[in-house]
């Protein structure tokens, strides 16, 4: 499928889950993002999946 935010072609599937789940998720990356920025210098590679979550559960209405 087209990604109409990057210009790239990618296969993706839509994920549903509890928004309960998803802030529970959210909250543990950003605790390992935390950690992870005080002991390496370039980013995670997660950080990406992690911005998503948030614009997500935002978009859903649970906060950030």
């Amino acid at each position: 499928m087209k990604d109409q935010h990057d210009y790239k072609t990618q296969d993706w599937l839509e994920v549903t889950m509890p928004l309960e789940v998803a802030q529970a998720a959210l909250a543990a990356m950003k605790k390992v993002f935390m950690d992870w920025d005080v002991l390496n210098e370039k980013p995670p590679e997660f950080l990406k999946h992690m911005q998503d979550l948030a614009y997500y559960v935002e978009q859903a209405g649970g906060g950030v």
